[in-house]
């Protein structure tokens, strides 16, 4: 994990800032660049994933796919 951060940092994806209350520990927060990449591989794979969905999925299936959704979403919210 370590190294993937660093890699990240060195691409400008992410900024290491010493942790205000435990000096042996470092904070990563995105930089503008990180959350640019971050969203737009989002809407890629979302948009990748519609397509799929509305083009090898049946209808039934699709409502099957639905239905799964709503189960997950409310066992997320508890």
């Amino acid at each position: 994990m370590a190294q993937t951060v660093a890699d990240l940092e060195a691409d400008g994806f992410v900024e290491r800032h010493p942790d205000p209350t435990d000096g042996r520990r470092a904070l990563g927060e995105l930089t503008e660049a990180g959350r640019v990449t971050l969203e737009r591989e989002r809407r890629q794979r979302e948009g990748w994933l519609a397509e799929a969905i509305g083009e090898r999925l049946s209808a039934a299936e699709q409502r099957v796919l639905d239905e799964a959704v709503a189960i997950l979403r409310r066992l997320a919210d508890g």
